[in-house]
């Protein structure tokens, strides 16, 4: 039979371990929601990072679609017109009415949606416009022609952009964050607008190279990320091949 003396130490055994079941249990708790926090943040970090990289690389392809639209109905890239919306019926412009077909941006052409680059994505932090020309060749992208224009390729390009976008432009499009320096900067100019007179023609063909990390990084790269010099201070420049030639 048993005593109220014996029962004492079963009863302290069964508390003791009431209370290290719960303890436990308070310590797994605390583990699982510190490692889920720990992920939740991580994941918002990558995901909006992805997102504004995105807003950069992959509006060019919206246009892209848009001049291979406008090819396809017989419109040459030489002359197309990437004019606003809006300067193709303000007063000035009205001569410019029958061109409307070969506006990118324009309903009556390749009715392609105008967007600046985002400012999240540059060092002034405000949006910046995109400048579109036909005075480079990329090599190895479409024909390589160094003794005549043809082989000048249309590229949209968006000077000043923070480093940081364009390190992150290449680590996603190429694994390699390396940002290449273009030895001798290039001059990049809006100049396929209609403004006094229609676009002027295509410049003495100038093609990409870089200095670092090799001289042939821009070989067969469609789009990409580079320094536009070797002075302190030089731009970060996007790039993306609107049409090979």
């Amino acid at each position: 039979m048993q005593t109220e003396k014996s029962k004492q130490p079963r009863g302290n055994v069964l508390f003791l371990i009431l209370i290290a079941v719960a303890l436990f249990a308070a310590l797994s708790y605390a583990v699982t929601k510190s490692s889920q926090s720990g992920k939740d943040e991580a994941p918002k970090e990558t995901v909006s990072a992805v997102v504004n990289t995105a807003a950069l690389t992959q509006y060019p392809s919206t246009i892209r679609t848009a001049v291979l639209g406008l090819i396809v109905n017989g419109v040459d890239p030489v002359d197309m017109l990437f004019n606003k919306p809006e300067q193709f019926t303000g007063e000035g412009y009205t001569a410019y009415d029958a061109a409307k077909a070969k506006g990118v941006f324009n309903e009556a052409g390749g009715k392609a949606v105008y967007q600046q680059v985002p400012g999240n994505m540059t060092v002034s932090g405000q949006p910046i416009d995109w400048a579109f020309t036909l005075d480079f060749e990329v090599p190895l992208v479409g024909l390589s022609s160094p003794s005549s224009l043809a082989g000048n390729d249309l590229i949209a390009f968006a000077s000043g952009v923070s480093q940081t976008a364009c390190a992150r432009v290449n680590q996603e499009l190429y694994n390699d964050a390396t940002i290449p320096v273009a030895g001798t900067p290039v001059v990049i100019g809006n100049n396929r607008l209609a403004t006094a007179t229609l676009p002027v023609a295509p410049a003495a063909e100038t093609v990409l190279t870089s200095s670092t990390p090799s001289a042939r990084w821009f070989e067969g790269k469609s789009d990409g990320c580079f320094q536009n010099g070797v002075a302190a201070g030089s731009p970060f420049v996007y790039y993306y091949v609107l049409a090979e030639r």
